[in-house]
């Protein structure tokens, strides 16, 4: 599966603009993509849709995305919108299917992930117009994490929401993301203990220029030295 999806990378990589009239035209207002956006189910507190949206419009060309965790779309859309005539690139991990361990004592969270999502995450993707911007990665992130070579220029993790599983994240891909990169994790909440204690205790340590967007944090990787 992940010689798979890699060779769907290299393709993605590939998607150079011909001229440098590609970049003429902008990404769209978040205020025109909003109705698209909100029709995606997801767990976003209102005003991390835009925060998502224009972090990613704000990299550089040729940035990359990776997000740990894009259930059935909610976020990759916000992420993607921002990435429009462009040659920026999201990047979703996530197993697409099951109950994970940290929702594994919620009925209500139970019922929810117990099924195959990625026919919605894809199908949300492809009815925005958004396919070619989105690549999905289907594994456990530790593993697509031993492989991993491609510079980060955010990193959103909102996988499983275990602490130790969200330091496994961090641990695997910070070293991947670029000086001045934005990390960002969701649901940094005592709701949450693993997101808010690993922020907390270790994340926001290694960043700068950090804040929150409700429950969203967020911060950047410092220039070395």
């Amino acid at each position: 599966m992940i010689t798979h999806f890699k060779s769907l990378v290299n393709q993605a990589m590939r998607r150079t603009p011909g001229s440098p009239s590609f970049f003429k035209k902008k990404p769209p207002r978040f205020k025109a993509v909003w109705p698209q956006i909100d029709e995606v189910e997801g767990f976003l507190v209102k005003g991390q849709e835009k925060w998502l949206f224009d972090t990613a419009r704000s990299l550089p060309r040729g940035a990359s995305i990776l997000e740990i965790g894009g259930f059935k779309g909610r976020s990759t859309t916000c992420l993607a919108y921002g990435c429009v005539n462009t040659d920026k690139q999201v990047f979703t991990i996530d197993k697409f299917k099951g109950v994970y361990a940290d929702v594994a004592d919620r009925e209500d969270l139970k019922k929810v992930f117990d099924v195959d999502f990625f026919h919605h995450w894809q199908d949300n993707l492809k009815r925005n117009g958004l396919q070619d911007y989105a690549i999905p990665y289907i594994g456990d992130s530790r593993v697509i994490g031993r492989e991993w070579t491609t510079p980060i220029h955010m990193l959103f993790i909102d996988g499983s929401h275990l602490f130790e599983d969200v330091m496994d994240d961090f641990s695997i891909f910070y070293p991947h993301v670029v000086p001045n990169g934005i990390v960002a994790l969701h649901d940094v909440t005592p709701n949450w203990p693993g997101p808010y204690e690993a922020w907390h205790q270790h994340v926001k340590n290694e960043l700068i220029n950090v804040g929150k967007v409700t429950t969203l944090a967020y911060g950047q990787k410092p220039r070395a030295g």
